[in-house]
Parts: structure tokens; sequence; C-alpha cells
């Protein structure tokens, strides 16, 4: 949430155009139904609004934590397929959020699809664990 509020505060003409050619690679792999594309290009999105938060610190710390959670994103995506929907509508408000400059909008809708996804992944976790 912090690095899509920071993002929307930093934005430049060039960072806008590396995430919306983010999004468009995004939109491409779930049109074409390539999952394993979906999860990079997702990783590289989230990447996209790291770098543009202009924060060395926070791109490094985020980067680290997310290759802790790449497993758990796999998962959603492999086991909850609509999540992958539910991913790009999700990424394409962030991105118009931050392309507007509405800082605390990008925040919030940033939080509210990390809830929304750690709550599949612990679902889909949960019912490995009780079959």
């Amino acid at each position: 949430g912090l690095a899509a509020e920071t993002a929307a505060k930093n934005r430049t003409e060039a960072t806008i155009a590396v995430i919306r050619t983010r999004l468009r690679e995004l939109e491409n792999a779930l049109k074409n139904k390539d999952m394993t594309a979906f999860f990079r290009q997702n990783v590289r999105l989230s990447q996209a609004i790291y770098a543009a938060s202009g924060s060395a610190t926070l791109e490094r710390l985020l980067s680290s934590i997310g290759k802790q959670a790449l497993r758990y994103r796999y998962i959603a995506y492999s086991r909850a397929p609509e999540m992958m929907q539910v991913s790009v509508t999700a990424n394409r408000d962030i991105a118009d959020a931050i392309v507007q400059g509405h800082e605390r909008h990008a925040r919030v809708l940033t939080e509210d699809v990390i809830q929304r996804s750690w709550r599949v992944i612990r679902d889909v976790i949960g019912s490995d664990e009780t079959a």
C-alpha cells in the first residue's frame, strides 16, 4: 500500500509508461489464459510500482518480502484461477489511481487486494490441510 501511495505521489511520465506497459502485459497473459506468464507479469507489475515509489529502501524491502510470498501467490493463481481476473481489475484500478495522483486511493486499493488475496490463499492452504 505504501509503495502504491508513494508511486502516486512521485509518479513521472517514465514510471507511468512502465506501469501501463506491465498492466497491458498482465491483461494479455490473462486473455491468453497463460497462468505462468500471468504470474510473471503480475510480479513485474508489482516491481514497477515499487520502483515508481522512488524509494530504494522500500523497493528493496518489498522485493525481499515478495520473494517469500511468491509460492503463495502462485498457489492462489493455480488453485483459484478466478483470482487472476480479480488481480487484473484491482491492478487496473491501482494503476489508474497512481496515474491520476490519487495517493490515498492507490494505497487503499492495494491493501484491499492484498487482503482479498490473503483470504484466498488462507482458504486454499487450509483446505489442503483438512483434506
